[in-house]
């Protein structure tokens, strides 16, 4: 019994270890500079929350972005889903 056990937990781990982890491939979804800056605890209104939304405006939203504004397309042209 105690054999059983052991192996099972062995072949988890085992299983688990060769998962493979794509940070290219995953998916996160676009924020605008307004969350990005109040998630960092800068205070609404101060000179620097306005200073790293300017920054955060000015960086490329990157692939996350592109594919949530084409899911948006898509839902629009296909009108809403209920």
């Amino acid at each position: 019994m105690r054999a059983r056990i052991i192996a099972t937990l062995g072949l988890g781990l085992l299983l688990v270890g060769c998962q493979v982890t794509d940070s290219q491939n995953s998916r996160i979804a676009a924020q605008s500079g307004n969350s990005v800056c109040a998630g960092y605890g800068i205070r609404i209104g101060a000179a620097t929350f306005n200073d790293c939304v300017a920054y955060q405006d000015s960086r490329n939203p990157g692939p996350s972005h592109q594919l949530a504004a084409e899911s948006a397309r898509q839902r629009s042209r296909f009108g809403p889903s209920s």
